[in-house]
C-alpha cells in the first residue's frame, strides 16, 4: 500500500513538471517597453528598439486598464508573431513606471499612423520641431 502511494505521488510530480514546462513554453519570455493605446482600443507595446507589438489580452480580466500612453510596462506573452506590427497574446502585465506620451518614439508613432493603427493629433509646433 505504501509503495502504491509513493508511485502515485511520483506520477503526480512528473505530471506537474510536464504541465509546468508546457505552460512556460506557452507564455514565452517577458517583454518590456512603452505602452500605447492605439485606435479602436488596441493595446500596443513599443519595445526599446522602437518595434511595435500589438497585444491581445488572453485573460478574463482587463490587463491594460489603468495604463496610460508612455507607461513603462513588462508583459508575459506568448511567442511574438513575425508580422508588422508584431503580435503577442498577453497573460500578465505589470507597470514598471509611469510615463507620458512624449516618452514614445516619434518615428514609430508616425509609422503606426501610416499603417492605420494610430491617429496622430494635428501637428503642433513642438511636434514639428521633434520631427525635424
Amino acid at each position: 500500500m505504501k509503495k502504491r502511494s509513493i508511485c502515485l505521488a511520483a506520477a503526480a510530480c512528473v505530471l506537474a513538471a510536464v504541465l509546468a514546462v508546457g505552460a512556460a513554453a506557452r507564455v514565452g519570455r517577458p517583454l518590456t517597453g512603452r505602452f500605447l493605446m492605439g485606435d479602436q482600443n488596441t493595446p500596443i507595446l513599443i519595445d526599446d528598439s522602437g518595434t511595435p507589438i500589438v497585444l491581445t489580452d488572453r485573460t478574463s480580466s482587463d490587463l491594460f486598464s489603468g495604463l496610460s500612453d508612455g507607461d513603462r510596462i513588462m508583459v508575459f506573452a506568448s511567442p511574438v508573431a513575425e508580422t508588422y506590427p508584431a503580435r503577442a497574446g498577453v497573460y500578465f502585465c505589470l507597470r514598471l513606471s509611469r510615463g507620458v506620451p512624449e516618452d514614445l518614439p516619434l518615428q514609430t508613432l508616425q509609422t503606426l499612423s501610416e499603417l492605420g493603427w494610430l491617429t496622430l493629433p494635428a501637428p503642433t509646433a513642438a511636434f514639428a520641431q521633434a520631427a525635424a
